[in-house]
This record gives C-alpha cells, sequence and structure tokens, in this order.
C-alpha cells in the first residue's frame, strides 16, 4: 500500500510532466510563423506541434523507464552481491568451525580396543556382518572391563 509521501511524490511528477506538456506546447505555439493566417494553416501547425510533442514526451518517458530499469537492475546486482558475500561468510565460519571440531583429542580406551579388536573379530568370524562383529567387540570390551555377561 503506497504511503502519503509516496502518493505525494506520485502527484508532484504528474504535475510537472503535465506542467511539461504544457510547456513544450507553449514554446511550439510560440515558433508559429505569423504568416499563418487561415484556420486550416493554424490547424496543420497546431496538428504538427502535438506529434512533435507526443514524441518528445515518449521520449522522455522511455529515458525515465530506462533509468529506473538501470537503478533497478544495479539494486538487484548489489543484492545479489551483499548474498554472495554472506553466504561466503557464512561458508568461511562453517569451515572453521568444522576445523576447529576436526582437532580431536586422544582417543579412548574404548575407541583404542574397538579399532585393535576389529581386524581380529573379522578374522575370526569372517561370516559375521558389521553389526555382528561391533556387538562381538562390545561384548569382549565388557569381559575385560570385568562385567562377564556373555562368553565367545
Amino acid at each position: 500500500m503506497p504511503s502519503a509521501s509516496s502518493a505525494s511524490s506520485a502527484s508532484a511528477a504528474s504535475s510537472s510532466g503535465e506542467k511539461s506538456i504544457t510547456v513544450l506546447i507553449k514554446k511550439a505555439m510560440a515558433k508559429m510563423p505569423l504568416s499563418l493566417n487561415t484556420k486550416k494553416g493554424i490547424d496543420e501547425y497546431y496538428k504538427n506541434a502535438m506529434e512533435d510533442v507526443h514524441y518528445k514526451m515518449k521520449a522522455i518517458e522511455k529515458a525515465k523507464k530506462d533509468a529506473a530499469a538501470a537503478e533497478k537492475a544495479a539494486e538487484k546486482a548489489r543484492m545479489v552481491a551483499e548474498k554472495a558475500a554472506e553466504k561466503a561468510a557464512e561458508k568461511a565460519r562453517k569451515a572453521e568451525e568444522k576445523a576447529a571440531k576436526a582437532v580431536k583429542g586422544s582417543k579412548s580406551e574404548r575407541k583404542l580396543f574397538f579399532d585393535k579388536m576389529r581386524p581380529r573379530v573379522k578374522e575370526m568370524f569372517p561370516n559375521l556382518s558389521t553389526a555382528q562383529a561391533t556387538k562381538k567387540i562390545a561384548d569382549l570390551w565388557d569381559r575385560e572391563q570385568g562385567k562377564d555377561i556373555y562368553h565367545i
């Protein structure tokens, strides 16, 4: 919904447009030669002058539209550049966070045990799936820790 200020600027623009038409018509009529002394001659001159004014106004309107389109394109390009800069900054921030997370501490005893036992269990039980092998290693870990629940 247009605001009051945009409505007043629109009416000012339309009145300035009317003023320019009026000014162009007055200038054309001021240039009318004095040798035109018949109604037919004056009407023909007025008709030609109005066509000229019409073409001039069309050219002015086209120039305004072109300027507005160029301004809109520049604004869009600026917005795209800002969006790209924000995206690049976000990507850099995420990469930085990922790099910070990549710095890991030492592995836990359980992880070291799993890494050491996985090849042995796969060698002893080649037909076990990955999930079954992990369960078997977990059972071995529990036995190591004194939680003798299952036996191999």
